[in-house]
Formats: structure tokens, sequence, C-alpha cells
């Protein structure tokens, strides 16, 4: 059965069942021309926040004009291991290639950062309206990985405003080409059992100055090297991600049914 995510629906908000419900125009398309479910087919409806029913598609579906049934609310289902990415903004549309990968290997925040070397610079007005795109691609993307739950996009901050709104409780680390004596696998191996979710910070190009690392190292935030070769930026925090979610996450061999 095909699980379809529906970020503006609030499923949670329902509590009885049957119930009908009409898809956008954009979403009818995607659920039977893109994922080829046909009228009358079963599906999973998921509204982005951990709600989710099996759903029904009326016979007379089309893709201009979509009604579903919501038959039963079902449980709640395992998600990734919670990594989040806190991402010096690259230039061009890197950020976006990092928001899509990202979520596909189930990174669950985003936290955009400005820097020293950030040469992206955005006003109040562009943030905000950068943010909203971010928030689509996230969407779609989460979407189009079946995922039950989609990431967050938080503000563009500056690095020591991050400090201040990184969840709590969660180890920390820096990634640094210039770390030498720690590398990532033996940060990873010193956990006798998995943490509750970790924070990686990635540097834009040209990565972290010398000055960032000494800031964050103040506040207890450990930097890790990921070995002698140097990866783009776009890069990094997807690898980071996909090693934490084979080593503690959805990449550990768990059945897919359970995975997202």
């Amino acid at each position: 059965m095909r699980r379809v995510l529906l970020p503006d629906l609030a499923l949670s908000a329902w509590d009885t069942t049957p119930i009908d419900i009409d898809l956008a125009k954009d979403t009818a398309h995607y659920l039977l021309r893109v994922l080829r479910q046909p009228p009358g087919e079963s599906v999973e409806i998921c509204d982005g926040k951990g709600a989710r029913w099996y759903a029904h598609i009326h016979a007379n579906a089309t893709s201009e004009r979509c009604r579903v049934s919501l038959i039963e609310s079902l449980p709640p289902i395992p998600t990734p291991f919670p990594v989040y990415l806190a991402q010096g903004i690259p230039k061009g549309d890197r950020f976006e290639q990092i928001l899509r990968q990202g979520t596909e290997v189930g990174i669950a925040a985003f936290y955009p950062l400005s820097t020293e070397r950030t040469v992206v610079q955005l006003d109040e007005k562009k943030a905000n309206a950068r943010r909203e795109r971010w928030e689509k691609i996230t969407a779609e993307a989460a979407r189009q990985s079946q995922r039950s739950i989609a990431p967050t996009v938080y503000d563009v901050a500056a690095l020591g405003e991050l400090v201040s709104v990184l969840p709590r409780g969660v180890p920390v680390i820096v990634c640094w080409e210039g770390e030498q004596d720690r590398g990532l696998r033996a940060w990873v191996r010193s956990f006798a059992a998995p943490p509750c979710g970790v924070v990686v910070l990635i540097g834009p190009e040209g990565g972290f100055s010398a000055k960032e690392v000494a800031f964050l190292a103040e506040h207890g935030i450990l930097s890790v090297g990921l070995g002698p070769l140097i990866l783009r930026t776009e890069t990094a925090g997807v690898a980071v991600a996909s090693i934490l979610q084979y080593e503690w996450g959805v990449m550990a061999g768990v059945g897919r049914r359970e995975l997202l």
C-alpha cells in the first residue's frame, strides 16, 4: 500500500470515520498519474506530523478531481534516527540539493547557517521567501521518499545564535577538516548506546574558520574529522547523516515497513 504525504492536512484533528476529503488538483495528479494509483485503490495518507490514516480512493476519481475516504486511523510508526543538520548556506542552488537528499536519508530538521565564509547574504524578506521555498522542497522530497513526517526547516541563523536554538540534550558535532585527532567513526564508537539524536554542523564552501571552531568548542561542541578526503559542502552533511542512519537508524537493517 502506497504512502502519500499531505502536509496541508491536519489528520490528528479528526476522530470520526469514515470522512471524505477532496484533494488539491496537484495532489490528485501526483496520486493518480505519478504514483499510478487507480480509482478504487487503498492508500495510506500521512499529514507530515505523525498522523496516519488508511484511506480509499473514490471510484470516480480523476486527476482533475479526486476524493478519498479516510477509513481508519493508523498507529504511529518509528521515525528515522534524529539527525539535525546545521548547514552553512552555499552558493547557487546547492542548499536545495542538500534539502532534497537530506530529506531522503532521514534528516529530521535543517538549520540554515550564515557563517564567516557564507557568500549568500539574505535580508529578512529574502530569508522568509527562501524558507517558504525550502519548506516546499522538503515536503516534496518527503512525499517522494514516502516519509510519514516531513523535516522542519528553521530560520536562517548566525553561528552565535545557533547554540541557543538547538535541541537540548542532544550531542552536537562540527565536521572540520582541521580535526586530526578525532574521527567520526571513533566518535560514534564512543557511545555504548545510541544517543537520542545528533546535531551535525557543516560549513559552506571553504568550511568553518578556526575561530568559529574555537567558538563552538567553548560551547562544548566537539569537532570531528571525516578522513583525508575533502567533501563538497553539499556532500558532507548527507554523507554524515547516512553514516548515522546506518549505525543507529533506518539503514541498520530494519524491515522497510518499520522504517519511516
